[in-house]
């Protein structure tokens, strides 16, 4: 509550009964707008005060940019609205506001009956302070002379008032203002810096000289002298704002307080004295102008060389720390590299071994069979020129195979190097080992098939190691032109991603002129081991479909159909060669009546991503299309 306001108030109801009630600063807090400005009223919050805002003369609290704006042309209450809009901050929605509490939206910031939420006239922000305006004006206006009529008596006690309130509010008001001030530099005596130092003080105490107060005795930073009064050096942990006005100043970053005897020594910097050699005496060299002098010039000097130091020495820890953390991070880098190159050699070793033992075990084989033939022919000399036969037939028929498995072992073994991951590569590596047998097993296998009459049947669903594994792949994207039987030509795009390695998701969409068909789902694969042509596919999903169908003849007969229902559906991928792969399936739909269908196609793989692919449907709405799929 401001005194000066309530007077100004009483005095103006005392003249004129006809004059609307004003309302007391008491009835209102924060701020109003009024002819394209703000203007603070009543009581400024605690938490408020003392917060500093940027004007055209530096930091000023609020409640003394409050007392420099002025209360504006008055605030009154009539049958429950305000004659202007009203706002609960000091600046008209634009804050600063109260810490804790919640800042009001742009578009119902104030409002006309003083009820900020809720209200029923909500207000958008007012303008802000014209503070351009405000720090133009004189600090004290002069007196206006009283007018010849009746209303003379009236506008001398409002001049009074505003008299006194001017004269109260410049009092403790503070003044910031920006100087250069010139120092000795602490790395030469005949050299001196200017630093740009910013002073806060106020007009009851500006150019005043306080009596010669000696700092403290344990006292080590900086003093300097502005405009007679000494100011000197705080604690580096000090803050700026605080304290009486003009008690402190920041100069070089760095922030002082005014040395008026009662700053506590605890504000105060220090640092601990370097002991260093003594230095042969140097001749001072008087300044041609001083503006600021330091009463502690050499002890500034020592307390700045000793800061350095200090501050070298730390960089270089702080230095040999980072090179120490970089060098031990090359060197984990280099182990990892060299015990992956170790992991990788025995691996290659490991096969190594493998194909060996595999040729040993050929090797040892045929020789048991040279040898069992060998004493056959001794046994039985009559049949001696067949047994020879048998023998050298027997010998390069086992050579032939042992090259044939060497080189098959040699073609898996470069295979599964190929491979991406370490699992695949194993796999391939045992598949290959399974498939190298003795030869004189071989043989009698191979004896036992051609006994058989055939080729056997398991060996021929298995599918060559050259052969790519086509139908194992579910991450792919088709496009087709399709012709369906009820709804005519149009396209159908299809998708599918693999999850798991035995779950992958599919979404498909058909569009012709008269008939939509949508379908999402997912389903589960199963590659046989002993059977790896084939890929049996598991499928469920949802379709929908939509008909609108026109009579060519009679425009207005049309239909337009939809329904959505449950598809469920088993089908088979096999894999004819490396670039043929077939496929064929049965599946039922439910919507539309519901209907079983067949359904198939061909793939011919142009390139290892991109196939040629035909597709057909029998059943309900039977469907033929050619198109391409690309596998990402």
């Amino acid at each position: 509550m401001r005194p000066h306001f309530t007077k100004t108030a009483l005095a103006l109801m005392a003249c004129s009964s006809m004059t609307p009630l004003l309302v007391h600063a008491a009835d209102w807090n924060g701020s109003y707008s009024a002819d394209g400005q703000c203007f603070c009223v009543g009581e400024i919050p605690a938490s408020l005060r003392t917060s500093i805002v940027a004007t055209p003369v530096g930091g000023q609290t609020v409640s003394q940019v409050c007392d420099r704006v002025g209360e504006g042309p008055g605030l009154s209450l009539s049958q429950g609205l305000f004659n202007y809009p009203v706002y609960a901050d000091p600046q008209c929605g634009h804050g600063p506001f109260v810490p804790g509490i919640e800042s009001p939206t742009a578009d119902c910031a104030g409002s006309m009956d003083g009820r900020i939420t809720g209200s029923g006239s909500c207000q958008a922000r007012g303008p802000r302070w014209a503070l351009d305006l405000a720090y133009k004006r004189p600090g004290r206006p002069a007196a206006a002379e009283p007018a010849e009529t009746g209303e003379g008596d009236a506008q001398r006690i409002t001049a009074a008032a505003q008299t006194t309130k001017n004269r109260t509010g410049l009092l403790d008001k503070p003044v910031v203002s920006s100087m250069s001030v010139e120092v000795p530099d602490d790395a030469s005596a005949n050299r001196k810096k200017t630093l740009k130092a910013t002073v806060i003080s106020s007009a009851s105490t500006a150019g005043r000289t306080p009596a010669k107060v000696f700092p403290p005795e344990n006292f080590t930073g900086k003093s300097v002298i502005i405009d007679g009064q000494r100011y000197l050096q705080a604690r580096d942990d000090m803050l700026a704002y605080g304290g009486a006005a003009g008690s402190r100043i920041i100069l070089d970053d760095q922030v002082f307080l005014r040395d008026d005897g009662s700053i506590d020594p605890a504000d105060l910097y220090r640092s601990q004295p370097v002991i260093r050699k003594a230095r042969p005496a140097e001749r001072p060299v008087e300044n041609d102008r001083p503006v600021a002098a330091s009463d502690t010039a050499r002890t500034d000097q020592s307390a700045g060389n000793a800061r350095s130091l200090d501050s070298r020495q730390i960089d270089a820890r702080a230095t040999s720390r980072r090179i120490a953390a970089e060098r031990k991070r090359l060197q984990e880098r280099k182990a990892a590299t060299v015990r992956a190159g170790k992991l990788a050699d025995a691996e290659a070793l490991k096969l190594e071994q493998q194909r060996r033992l595999q040729i040993q075990s050929a090797n040892k084989a045929a020789a048991e069979a040279a040898q069992s033939a060998s004493r056959s022919e001794q046994s039985e000399a009559s049949n001696a020129q067949a047994t020879d036969r048998q023998i050298a037939e027997s010998d390069n028929e086992a050579q032939a195979r042992q090259l044939a498995n060497e080189k098959e072992f040699a073609q898996r073994k470069a295979l599964a190097d190929s491979l991406m991951h370490k699992e695949q590569r194993q796999q391939a590596v045992v598949e290959a080992a399974r498939q190298v047998k003795p030869s004189s097993d071989t043989a009698a296998d191979a004896d036992s098939e051609q006994g058989a009459g055939g080729v056997n049947f398991m060996s021929a669903l298995r599918l060559p190691a050259e052969v790519r594994a086509s139908s194992r792949n579910f991450d792919y994207l088709e496009a087709l032109p399709v012709s369906y039987d009820v709804g005519g030509t149009g396209m159908m795009l299809e998708g599918s991603g693999s999850s798991h390695s035995r779950f992958h998701y599919i979404g498909r969409i058909g569009v012709t002129g008269n008939y939509q068909e949508l379908m999402a789902g997912g389903g589960y694969y199963l590659t046989p081991a002993s059977a790896d042509r084939f890929t049996v596919v598991l499928l469920a999903g949802v379709e929908y479909g939509n008909f609108e169908l026109v009579d060519d003849t009679s425009p207005a007969l049309a239909v337009d159909f939809n329904d959505t229902g449950i598809f469920l559906g088993a089908s088979s991928r096999v894999v004819i060669n490396s670039q043929f792969e077939l496929k064929a399936g049965v599946g039922y739909s439910s919507f539309f009546e519901g209907d079983a269908m067949l359904f198939g196609g061909g793939y011919f793989h142009m390139t290892r991503q991109l196939d040629l692919v035909t597709r057909f449907e029998v059943g309900d709405n039977d469907l033929l299309g050619i198109g391409v799929r690309f596998y990402y």
